[in-house]
Formats: structure tokens, sequence, C-alpha cells
């Protein structure tokens, strides 16, 4: 895909398909050269914004801020996504509203300004209700139930990420399905309720194994593991708690 779209700009024409070629490559490369992703969304949103095309600009903007993200550049990326949420409020897209805010909040989440997080969300959550997105509303949940992760709310992080969950078995989303059940474990870990914590990364592992994750297999593996230690030493620390005071 990635020759067929260079092929696309090689051909030098300003229209709406080589923006949405330079929005797809900024995608795609984010993951394998941040670097390059930043061109092309950069190449993106000139054309997309000389041709005067709102959404090819919202769109490249977005692909941009994600490549920053993935530079750890939050400050820059949340510059690009401001300017996407712009754009994309000229479009009115709800679809596309839900996931600019969901982006943003995600942005502020990872730079722990939970309360902005939060209030995106309910943004996007709103634009999501009004699209009848389940996608964008699975997301939306699932990013809530972090914020209060991150929160230590634990109760209200479980019941977010189990709507999320419902969600996305009804999507068929199985990827996401594991994610959520590898969350649900870490919560569990945390509040010592190992047996739990065992079983939502099992169900988490199965789900890949199917899929054929190994990228999040390594992840759900390293969890479980954590897991049996943990509640391995605390067998022992219980141990001795009940020789000494037996003595």
């Amino acid at each position: 895909m990635v020759d067929s779209l260079k092929v696309v700009i090689a051909q030098n024409i300003r229209d709406t398909n080589t923006v949405n070629a330079y929005r797809m490559l900024s995608g795609i490369m984010a993951s394998v050269d941040p670097e390059e992703g930043m061109k092309y969304g950069k190449q993106g949103v000139a054309l997309s914004k000389s041709i005067e095309w709102d959404k090819g600009t919202a769109g490249c903007l977005l692909n941009l801020a994600v490549n920053y993200v993935l530079k750890e550049k939050l400050d820059t990326a949340l510059v690009y996504v401001k300017q996407a949420i712009e754009y994309s409020h000229k479009v009115g897209d709800p679809n596309r509203l839900a996931l600019v805010y969901l982006n943003r909040g995600d942005l502020y989440m990872k730079k722990q300004d939970f309360q902005r997080s939060l209030e995106d969300c309910e943004v996007a959550l709103k634009y999501a209700e009004l699209a009848n997105n389940n996608d964008r509303r699975a997301r939306i949940l699932q990013t809530i139930g972090s914020i209060n992760f991150y929160q230590l709310q634990y109760t209200k992080a479980l019941d977010y990420y189990g709507k999320a969950l419902v969600l996305y078995e009804e999507l068929g989303n199985d990827r996401m399905a594991a994610i959520i059940h590898n969350n649900n474990g870490n919560i569990y870990k945390r509040t010592k309720e190992f047996k739990k914590a065992e079983d939502s990364f099992l169900k988490a592992i199965d789900i890949g194994l199917e899929l054929g994750d190994n990228v999040n297999l390594s992840m759900y593996h390293v969890n479980i593991a954590d897991v049996y230690l943990e509640e391995n030493q605390n067998a022992i620390s219980n141990r001795k708690f009940v020789e000494q005071n037996s003595l």
C-alpha cells in the first residue's frame, strides 16, 4: 500500500486523492518512522489548505499529532490536535468530532491533566451518541476507565471498562476486548484479588492466542507472571506471619 500511495503523490495532482495519500502515509508511517510520518502529514496539511478541503486538513492534522505523540512530543501534538478540532467543527461530522475530542482527551491523560481529559471524553461521548457509533463509544468509555485507573478509582474504572467490553464484544472487536480483560487484570492485581486478576489475564491470553496477536500476548504473559510471583510472595509472607505468631 505504501508504494501505491507514493505513486499517487508522485503524480503531483493537487486534489483530494493526493491529500488522502499524504494522510494515509502519515498514519502508516507513525509506528514505523514518525519523522517520515510528520513529513507526509505536514505536506497533506499544506495541500488540503491550498485547495480549501477542511475534511482533509482535519485528518492530516490528527495523523500529524499521532506522530508527535509517538516521538513523545506531547505539547506539539496537542497543538495539532487543537487545530484538528477546529477544522473538524468546520466539517461538522459527529464521527470525526468524537474522534478528535477523544484524541485530545487521551493526550491530556498522558499529561496527567485528568480533569481536562475527562471533559474532552464527555464531549467526545456526546458526538459518539449523535453519530450512533459504538466503536467510538467503546473507546471513549475505555479511556474514561483509564482516567479513573490512574487516579486509583478502581471501582469506577472497572465499571467503565465493563461498559466498553460489552460494546467491543457486540462489535466483534476481539483484540480490544482482550485489552479490556488485561486492564481489568491490572486493577485486580493492584487490589490483591489475585484469582480475579489471573482469570482476567487468562481471558486476554486466550483471545490473543486465537488472534495471533503476538505484540500484546507478550504483555499479557508478563502481567500474569507478575500475578503468580506476587501471589507466591504473599503466600510466603502469610506463612511466616503464622509461624512467628505461633511461637
